[in-house]
């Protein structure tokens, strides 16, 4: 008999309110047993998986019968990672989901609790906001048996074992099936669930914003560290990713020993957007609880230390919690430097670079300083420069006379979300963003990332069959490169400064500091991956239409947790350039599962993109 059925049959197909610790408890001890580890490395995982590092798609982990080590649930004993493993097949969601949706949501602290009874201005609110427990519950989850205040505080006197079988059970019992649910949607499912399976780029909250929304984002604003004044649902899922990241794929067994697989996880595609980068401000008091002293496998503790989120009651939220609970987000910390090593500490996850099988390294042909002997690029017609010069226009004079750097061409594998949800292509992407030499008087030739306008972006793309990145294809090329910390130029901080970094951001003198950058961060024999971020992208992006023809939008360079400095930007025109707005080349069609290859233009045609944005690249 199988926990499932096991579960099944104690309750006679009633509902799972009713199921007791002794039942799951039953069906967690059909999951001991002798631990059969494998010796080689960990199967592949769905792309969508990518993102969220170390995470599993079995509903029972993998190897089976083990479960992410997730902040808080390592030193929990054996019987309750049974237990949790027994939740997860009676539920049919991934066990890694759900140990990581409570991980974010509680740290796995049983008696973690938010509790409000007085409104913003200091007077009492008629009936307390209480979210308790390990999945943060509230009475807006209209658990049976959980319909008043009260029932739901005392949710946090309870053990562990006990809200697993009560409360998370039957909490889930209403995902049931959902087997492919991956970390972030499973955060979607007890944060705004009516909202779970939308587009990432879906706006959940919205600073200012009258009603639901407005709630949502002043309960949940550390979801916004860049300020946006939005939050959206990717940033919901790579808060979860961090969670799943930080346990680097160590993974707890049924008897309760920790293994590490053979070959790290994968850290690569998914979702990239904004994750909170320090402690949510909350309308509401932050909950009691110390933050956990549980350290990693080799980090520091502060760097895994999770933090609740709060969601806004209303009448689409159906579980509410409290502020995300990861290892950027801990639980309730009453200082600032206290927040500032947190953030510090989880930097040095995130900045691991993916760890993909990558073919063997090979002498690295990158040098700035370039002779006709070390490199293949043609130097016949390359242009002389000043540093003082502007830089616009050489990487399009490069590719008009053939002389610039052939590109290497990697595998990028695509998924596509919201228009595009359900498209998967393998893509040909250049490693690197497109070079060509310059000889800087004074400094020799140099091989150099070069910006160029969107203007010119045209029509390079139309002289070499290349077609630009849309938002989704350029964040999954961040999350399967190799990271690099975004590079940025100037000081921005008084009216001198501005004035100053203004001139020179279009400089060649600036695109020589860009690039020389990037490359310190390049080990040598790494040249031939795949590495981002290395510059912004002109995308495209229905946003174009906003400036009619001369319309453009740039977006990127990501930063160590995966949001970009950029997002979707339509400020400049399609004649702006600047040190950092580089090219990252992509081959005009994709080859689809079934081998097929398949137009990205046709792609985005069939989507509704708007003619007029697609028009330029027809000819193609």
């Amino acid at each position: 008999m199988t926990p499932l059925s096991l579960a099944l049959a104690f309750s006679g197909g009633a509902a799972l309110t009713g199921l007791t610790i002794s039942a799951l408890r039953q069906a967690a001890q059909l999951l001991t047993g002798e631990e059969l580890l494998p010796e080689g490395p960990p199967p592949p995982v769905p792309a969508e998986w990518l993102f969220y590092g170390g995470a599993r798609p079995e509903v029972s982990g993998w190897p089976p019968k083990s479960v992410l080590a997730v902040f808080g649930l390592k030193n929990l004993p054996a019987s309750v990672v049974r237990q949790v493993v027994a939740t997860s097949q009676i539920v049919g969601v991934p066990v890694d989901t759900l140990a990581a949706v409570i991980a974010h949501e509680s740290g796995w602290k049983p008696h973690a609790l938010y509790f409000r009874d007085k409104n913003d201005d200091g007077t009492p609110r008629k009936t307390p906001f209480v979210a308790a427990g390990l999945c943060q519950l509230t009475t807006a989850a209209h658990l049976e048996g959980f319909d008043t205040w009260e029932k739901v505080k005392a949710v946090a006197s309870w053990s562990v074992e006990r809200q697993l079988a009560e409360v998370v059970l039957p909490l889930w019992y209403k995902y049931r099936g959902l087997s492919g649910a991956h970390p972030g949607h499973g955060l979607m499912l007890n944060f705004l669930p009516d909202k779970a399976g939308e587009s990432p780029e879906t706006v959940l909250g919205e600073k200012g914003a009258a009603g639901f929304s407005g709630k949502v984002y002043s309960m949940n604003r550390g979801f916004d560290p860049t300020k946006k004044g939005t939050i959206t649902i990717a940033d919901v899922y790579a808060s979860a990713a961090r969670v799943c990241r930080a346990a680097k794929g160590v993974r707890v067994l049924a008897s309760g020993k920790l293994w590490v697989p053979r070959t790290r996880p994968q850290n690569a595609p998914a979702k990239p957007t904004a994750a909170p980068l320090q402690l949510a401000t909350h309308t509401t008091p932050a909950a009691k609880a110390e933050p956990p002293a549980e350290p990693s496998v080799d980090k520091p503790a502060a760097a895994n230390q999770p933090a609740p989120s709060v969601t806004a009651p209303g009448p689409t939220s159906t579980v509410s919690t409290l502020a995300p609970v990861t290892d950027s987000n801990p639980l309730p910390v009453s200082t600032v430097a206290a927040q500032t090593a947190l953030v510090s500490s989880m930097l040095e996850h995130v900045k691991e670079p993916a760890t993909k099988p990558a073919p063997p390294l090979e002498p690295s042909p990158k040098p700035t300083l370039l002779t006709s002997v070390e490199s293949n690029v043609s130097m016949s017609s390359t242009p002389t420069v000043k540093l003082t010069d502007p830089s616009r226009g050489l990487l399009l004079a490069a590719i008009r006379s053939g002389t610039e750097e052939p590109v290497t061409w990697v595998d990028l594998p695509w998924e596509g979300r919201g228009v595009t949800a359900g498209m998967r292509l393998t893509l040909k992407v250049s490693a690197h963003a497109v070079r060509a030499p310059v000889h800087v008087d004074g400094m020799g030739t140099l091989l150099l990332r070069l910006p160029v306008t969107y203007r010119e972006q045209l029509e390079i793309c139309r002289l070499r069959r290349w077609f630009p990145l849309t938002q989704s294809i350029s964040d999954a090329i961040w999350f399967a490169a190799r990271r690099m910390s975004p590079v940025t130029l100037g000081k921005w901080d008084t009216p001198e400064h501005q004035k100053e970094s203004s001139r020179k951001m279009g400089t060649v003198e600036w695109s020589v500091q860009f690039n020389e950058k990037l490359d310190s961060q390049i080990p040598l024999g790494g040249w031939n991956r795949l590495w981002a971020p290395e510059g912004k992208e002109w995308i495209v992006h229905p946003k174009i239409a906003q400036r009619g023809k001369s319309g453009a939008v740039n977006y990127g360079l990501h930063g160590a947790d995966g949001a970009p400095i950029q997002p979707p930007g339509t400020a400049h025109d399609w004649e702006h350039w600047d040190y950092s707005q580089t090219l990252r080349a992509m081959q005009w069609e994709g080859t689809d599962p079934t081998g097929a290859k398949v137009s990205v233009l046709d792609v985005l045609r069939k989507v509704g993109m708007p003619k007029e944005i697609l028009a330029p690249f027809s000819a193609i």
